[in-house]
């Protein structure tokens, strides 16, 4: 399947040869996001006047960008009127080659994993004491649910941070890794119903906390509520903080949102959304 193609004159190339004129040809403006995976680029010459024939040049990989720089018998000869198809351009020069082209781009940041969701939730007031809670948290980029986790059954505990309960919900990319382009929003809603199971409640109200220090235990610990990231190779922590934003920084004074948990079993209510914009 072909996802991009575009066109250029030549212009001569700074490496000349000194028996052959050489050009370079460079197209721009493509504006296409690679994710994970194996491409292939091919060079097609559309030629006028009398000249007949064009080669790309081979490469040592020298000066190149990446891994492998070029240099790895990884290329191909492809001309359906000599006929060539698809076959090893190493095995028809009789030495490894590589041809001299590639692309030329800035590297995006990738969402290669998520950790869990680490969720400080309570109830509004005393009285819903004995309710259980199933807990979710999504994962989106932009509109995209591109992550999930769920949590059942979980006590509920009473009014106040010092009755909330820490939670930890395990979080999956639902499709594999996402690359994260400038202008993309990253986001999470952690959402609550009455739990399927073991709930001693018809309804009740559940509070979220939020916008505190990573403290999960003792008797200084905080409303750090957050999701774990792994971005490339570097696991992130991105904090739940005040206006619903994502920050890798935490908050400094806790707050805290509500959700009618609903009957039992019922549908999941969002406490609310938080988000960031990639730089």
């Amino acid at each position: 399947m072909q996802i991009a193609t575009g066109r250029s004159f030549p212009f001569p190339s700074d490496t000349a040869h000194p028996t052959i004129d050489e050009f370079t040809i460079m197209v721009s403006g493509l504006q296409i996001t690679l994710g994970p995976g194996t491409y292939w680029l091919t060079v097609a010459p559309r030629l006028f006047g009398p000249v007949s024939t064009s080669y790309v040049p081979v490469t040592g990989g020298l000066n190149a960008v990446g891994s492998p720089p070029g240099n790895d018998g990884d290329s191909f000869f492809h001309a359906p009127n000599v006929p060539r198809t698809f076959e090893s351009a190493s095995t028809i020069l009789g030495f490894q080659a590589d041809f001299s082209m590639g692309v030329a781009g800035v590297k995006l940041p990738l969402l290669a994993g998520l950790g869990p969701a680490k969720v400080w939730v309570g109830l509004r007031n005393s009285d819903d004491i004995g309710i259980r809670l199933d807990l979710r948290a999504d994962i989106y980029r932009n509109t995209t649910l591109i992550g999930a986790g769920q949590l059942a059954s979980v006590p509920g505990g009473s009014s106040g941070f010092n009755n909330a309960r820490f939670n930890t919900i395990p979080l999956t990319l639902t499709s594999g890794p996402v690359v994260l382009s400038p202008g993309d929003s990253l986001a999470m809603s952690v959402s609550v119903r009455n739990a399927c199971v073991g709930s001693k409640k018809n309804s009740g109200t559940a509070r979220i906390w939020y916008n505190g220090q990573p403290l999960d235990s003792g008797a200084n610990r905080d409303a750090g509520t957050r999701f774990d990231a792994i971005i490339g190779e570097t696991a992130v922590d991105y904090f739940l903080r005040e206006g619903l934003s994502l920050s890798t920084i935490a908050g400094f004074s806790r707050a805290s949102r509500d959700a009618v948990a609903g009957p039992k079993c019922g549908a999941f209510k969002p406490f609310a959304t938080w988000s960031v914009t990639i730089p």
